[in-house]
């Protein structure tokens, strides 16, 4: 039996695909997590500020969603 066949009975190359594909978003949300995360703490501590600095996790959450959302687009056209 040719190999292809057999990934292609099995479905292997399907499951790896899809376990790539949840791998990468996971990845990339805690990747731009810890971005966020030092990019507050340096604001923080560098102005003191506190009381103001919060607001970057709203900025951050609602810019990675717009960010995610084109490239997803962008993804699926190809």
């Amino acid at each position: 039996m040719e190999k292809e066949a057999l990934d292609t009975l099995y479905g292997v190359e399907g499951m790896v695909k899809n376990r790539k594909e949840k791998f990468r978003s996971i990845y990339t949300r805690q990747l731009t997590a810890g971005i966020v995360l030092a990019a507050y703490l340096a604001w923080s501590f560098i102005s003191s500020s506190w009381d103001r600095s919060w607001i970057i996790w709203p900025v951050a959450g609602v810019a990675y969603g717009a960010f995610y959302a084109v490239i997803k687009a962008v993804h699926q056209k190809h």
